[in-house]
């Protein structure tokens, strides 16, 4: 702290040694005399003890370990000279009979002792050595000269000095305390950052672990998924009742099993940054018929209804098929698996600007408001659905997020309980100019 003072203490000590100089000039001021050799020796003495500072500024710079002893006496040395200096300044420039001018220079040793304070209270060593250069020179000044003020201050002195050391004591102590509680941040910020990046390391060998197993995963599965289709349509024979049964069974495990991984692999890959987009012009109410169609049997199985509204929608629009095809499968599907018996569910697809919002509302249950933000989560649940037979990773949303997220879109939800819900997929700019015109 000390070596990145000096440089500052040395410019400080050479503008202030001008000023006090020409203060006491009696042709500028009125509370000095006449300017001497004296006065010109003491500035040149206070001009080559700032050069000093500089010159071990630049031997020992800031950041450069000063807790050496030997150091520590240079620095001492440094400044018991420049408080022998400053000492010396009651004897150029106090002026005998005059009061102000007495009182002038007293003011200007308290100052520069509440200075040191400052400057020097995280080494005791070094302060100690200023007050002595600055005191053993000033005091023997204020006895010698005959008025009241002066012999008040030098009684006064060895009280005020007791004062100033227990005040550095105590700014010392919050100095050191101060560096310590810095020391302790930097230690648990480097700390908080190793374990953010073992984390994310962790994190993105997972995501690549995942990302690469989709061949290992799907082609055995897509394998059963073949043979049990064989085996259910006898091509090769025809089985028994119970055994075509567990042929449906070991198909549609297999199919939604191999459902489930492509939900992972397809997260993973996207957090890996392995997932690219393939945009095209499209139709998005061919897409939307799609899903529906798609989803329609599992709607019927639960006595609902699924509405295509396409009023609003874009002729076309600029986004990659399988994408959004996923997000309204996923949408779509949830509304479906969580909104209950007999729910009436709407797709609606529609143009607002250039952006394109998919929106499925339905009219079930609805979702807590706590909950909302959490379902985005990547295996974050609204229920615990496998206790009831309903399969899934709770990777839906979070994947609708990302692919959103690919497009430059983002993805909301909003919901009342006893009032149903709303998810909105906005995708910004994929509306075309012909679907504008449209």
């Amino acid at each position: 702290m000390i070596a990145a003072n000096l440089r500052g203490s040395a410019a400080q000590i050479l503008a202030a040694s001008i000023v006090l100089v020409f203060t006491v000039d009696g042709r500028i001021s009125s509370i000095g005399g006449p300017l001497t050799w004296w006065h010109f020796l003491w500035l040149a003495a206070q001009t080559a003890i700032a050069a000093s500072f500089v010159i071990v500024a630049r031997r020992w710079p800031a950041g450069v370990d000063d807790e050496r002893l030997s150091r520590r006496r240079v620095y001492g040395a440094l400044y018991f000279a420049s408080g022998a200096l400053w000492g010396a300044y009651t004897w150029v420039a106090i002026v005998p009979g005059q009061i102000f001018n007495q009182v002038f220079v007293m003011l200007v040793i308290v100052s520069l002792s509440l200075v040191y304070v400052v400057r020097l209270a995280a080494c005791s060593r070094v302060l100690m050595a200023a007050y002595a250069g600055l005191f053993l020179v000033a005091l023997p000044n204020t006895w010698l000269e005959e008025n009241a003020l002066s012999k008040a201050l030098f009684y006064l002195a060895p009280f005020w000095v007791a004062f100033l050391l227990h005040a550095a004591g105590q700014l010392s102590r919050q100095i050191n305390e101060v560096i310590v509680m810095r020391l302790r941040e930097h230690a648990l910020a480097a700390s908080l950052s190793e374990a953010r990046a073992r984390a994310a390391a962790a994190s993105a060998s997972k995501s690549a672990f995942l990302a690469n197993m989709s061949h290992e995963l799907r082609t055995p599965l897509n394998a059963i998924i073949g043979f049990s289709d064989l085996m259910r349509s006898g091509t090769f024979g025809e089985l028994s009742v119970r055994y075509r049964g567990y042929a449906d069974d070991i198909h549609a495990s297999g199919a939604h099993l191999l459902s489930l991984i492509n939900d992972v692999l397809d997260i993973s890959k996207i957090e890996a940054g392995g997932m690219e987009l393939s945009p095209e012009t499209m139709s998005p109410g061919d897409i939307g018929a799609q899903v529906m169609r798609l989803l329609k049997p599992r709607a019927d199985e639960r006595n609902q209804s699924l509405t295509l509204s396409l009023s609003e929608a874009p002729a076309l629009m600029i986004a990659d098929p399988r994408a959004v095809t996923q997000i309204l499968l996923n949408v779509v599907g949830n509304a479906v698996k969580y909104s209950g018996a007999g729910a009436a569910i709407v797709l609606e697809i529609r143009a607002e600007n250039r952006d394109v919002v998919l929106m499925v509302s339905d009219n079930g249950p609805g979702i807590p408001t706590e909950r909302q933000a959490r379902l985005f989560r990547p295996f974050e649940r609204l229920d615990n659905s496998y206790l009831a037979g309903d399969g899934g990773t709770g990777l839906g949303l979070s994947l609708v997020r990302a692919l959103a997220a690919l497009h430059g879109g983002e993805a909301a939800i909003d919901s009342r309980l006893g009032k149903g819900t709303t998810v909105s997929v906005r995708l910004p700019g994929a509306a075309t100019a012909t679907a504008r015109a449209a």
